[in-house]
């Protein structure tokens, strides 16, 4: 009896790994959470880390979206039926797109991060920086000898209360330029601010509307 009792209870273990998803199900949210779960659970810790990072990258900048659901629901739609492998290369790509300073084989830089709730606290969130201002500096980049400058590089800093420029790192801010004419927007950019060498914007004239 004892015997019979094993050999059910491993056949049933086999049925429930076997079931575990190999890629990405977004019939609706839940499948499609319950699917990255399933390939979460099949790396090791930093590969986990790395993972999480790459969905990260293409929540923020992959996928537009007015709020959190609408953002999830368009990247569900873009990796169905993707694989892990896949997935890395399409945030590498869109990291690769949008000058963000990440690739799916460096060591984690954006801790750990998840895409279907908001982080709890922790004993230090390297998100949370107490800065008191921000200060823009902008450059003129990409300068023509007949034309002039064809760009300008546009770079925010966090400061303290003194004025200086608070160092940091390892941390994960979304930052978002916006350039408006008569209450027109023009461009929208986004990166994020991982440390404070962060190398901003780089405003292109010719991305501009001539009128």
């Amino acid at each position: 009896m004892k015997k019979y009792f094993f050999l059910f209870f491993a056949f049933v273990l086999l049925l429930f790994t076997s079931c575990k998803k190999t890629a990405v199900d977004s019939t609706n949210l839940k499948t499609f959470q319950s699917s990255i779960n399933d390939l979460e659970s099949s790396l090791n810790t930093i590969k986990q880390i790395k993972f999480n990072e790459a969905l990260y990258i293409l929540k923020t900048f992959g996928v537009e979206g007015s709020d959190d659901i609408s953002k999830l629901k368009a990247l569900s739609k873009l990796l169905e039926g993707k694989n892990i492998p896949q997935i890395l290369t399409m945030a590498d790509q869109v990291a690769m797109q949008n000058n963000v300073d990440w690739k799916s084989t460096s060591p984690p830089s954006l801790g750990e991060m998840n895409i279907f709730a908001t982080q709890s606290a922790t004993e230090r969130d390297p998100n949370e920086i107490d800065a008191s201002s921000l200060s823009i500096t902008t450059t003129a980049v990409a300068i023509d000898s007949i034309l002039g400058p064809r760009a300008l590089q546009i770079t925010p800093r966090l400061l303290d209360n003194s004025g200086a420029p608070i160092s940091f790192n390892g941390a994960a801010l979304e930052t978002v330029l916006e350039v408006s004419s008569d209450g027109t927007k023009l461009l929208t950019a986004k990166n994020l601010m991982q440390n404070n060498n962060f190398k901003g914007f780089t405003l292109k004239f010719a991305s501009l509307p001539k009128d």
